[in-house]
């Protein structure tokens, strides 16, 4: 927090921040990294706990379901994430 310059100081930027994890990302399911503790958004005005047993990268595996193809975290007989990131599954519900 404070007043800092510019990437060439032609100017002075005030900071303030809430939190800091070292990123400008906020970290969230689906983004296909599993994610468990807590986070800083984007621009560090706010932190967040998650809590993820799996993330994906893939599409819906149905219509009308609740689960992502692609899983990360899953066991290899475990094809499918929830879309909230909740439990992997070896079936397409």
């Amino acid at each position: 927090n404070g007043t800092f310059c510019n990437y060439d100081c032609t100017s002075a930027l005030a900071l303030t921040e809430v939190c800091d994890d070292g990123d400008t990302t906020t970290e969230a399911c689906g983004d296909g990294v599993v994610h468990n503790g807590t986070f800083c958004n984007y621009d560090c005005t706010s932190e967040y706990a998650l809590s993820e047993a799996c993330d994906y990268t893939g599409n819906w595996c149905g219509e009308s379901v609740t689960y992502k193809e692609d899983p990360v975290g899953c066991l290899v007989t475990q094809y499918y994430c929830e879309a909230d990131c909740s439990s992997c599954s070896k079936l397409c519900f």
